[in-house]
């Protein structure tokens, strides 16, 4: 019988690849049937709480959420994130992720106090689990930073930057998007507090 489950668990795993890679490019028009194919079949052959069907789940809610339908992608992804939690536990890197893009989707719908929360677990959980110096945790620090100044939380956000900018400068450089980024928005927190002189 196994025979018969392998088949289809194939398709789902080229359906998966080939979501992803228009997904990168932007074309989540196009990744959407796929990732709704990968996810049909790993539910059907898998169920619903095996990791590979989590992360079905999880890939078509980032599409439905890439297609601005962000309604729509929040129950999806809060679905997945919680399958997650339950099935593979809160410090695996997969769950990391789908925290990440859950905050990243709350933000987006206005919901920034809540989207806070979720990044603060996931740098929690990157710093546990990546170490301090690893790419994922300083984008989580980054993103975690740039939403307190958001929320006006200057006093919390400043000494963070001043952590993101020198660590992503030593460990990613200078000219890496991600200290640019940092170094923006920093630069931008210290003017509103009309500090612009230490820029």
């Amino acid at each position: 019988t196994d025979r018969f489950k392998v088949r289809p668990l194939i398709e789902a795993s080229i359906h998966s690849a080939i979501q992803m890679a228009l997904r990168e490019i932007g074309r989540g028009d196009l990744a959407l049937p796929h990732a709704e194919t990968a996810l049909s079949i790993r539910r059907r052959i898998l169920g619903e709480n095996h990791p590979d069907t989590i992360a079905s789940l999880h890939y078509y809610a980032t599409v439905v959420q890439q297609l601005g339908r962000n309604e729509e992608a929040e129950p999806l992804q809060k679905n997945a994130l919680e399958r997650y939690r339950r099935v593979i536990g809160e410090d695996d890197p997969r769950t990391l992720e789908a925290m990440n893009d859950y905050a990243y989707l709350l933000e987006a719908m206005g919901r920034s106090e809540e989207a806070a929360r979720h990044f603060k677990q996931a740098l929690e959980g990157y710093r546990r689990v990546r170490g301090e110096d690893h790419m994922d945790t300083i984008l989580a620090l980054s993103n975690y930073t740039y939403l307190l100044g958001q929320l006006g939380r200057t006093a919390e956000a400043l000494p963070l930057y001043v952590e993101v900018i020198e660590r992503a400068e030593r460990v990613l450089g200078s000219d890496h998007p991600t200290t640019i980024h940092a170094l923006n928005n920093y630069a931008g927190l210290l003017r509103s507090q009309g500090r612009a002189a230490e820029v």
